[in-house]
């Protein structure tokens, strides 16, 4: 019988149930997603993650201007 066993643990990112993951073009960083969050990770740290749009804040129009700056800047990144 074959035995699946975890390699890294990503803990204390989403309360709900995660509905996608994409791994970036660095492949060092991937975002994941639920239904009110959108997380960036860094696979070096695995205990947290860095908050991209929440949308639990109550400022959404701080939240829309980040997300749209981290937008940019991945596209800068990628060479998009």
């Amino acid at each position: 019988m074959v035995e699946a066993s975890p390699r890294r643990i990503f803990a204390n990112a989403h309360t709900y149930h995660t509905n996608s993951i994409s791994v970036n073009s660095d492949h060092e960083t991937y975002l994941s997603a639920d239904d009110l969050r959108i997380n960036l990770w860094h696979l070096e740290i695995t205990d947290r993650s860095f908050s991209i749009l929440s949308l639990l804040s109550v400022n959404v129009g701080t939240q829309l201007c980040m997300f749209k700056r981290i937008t940019l800047i991945l596209l800068i990144r990628v060479g998009v």
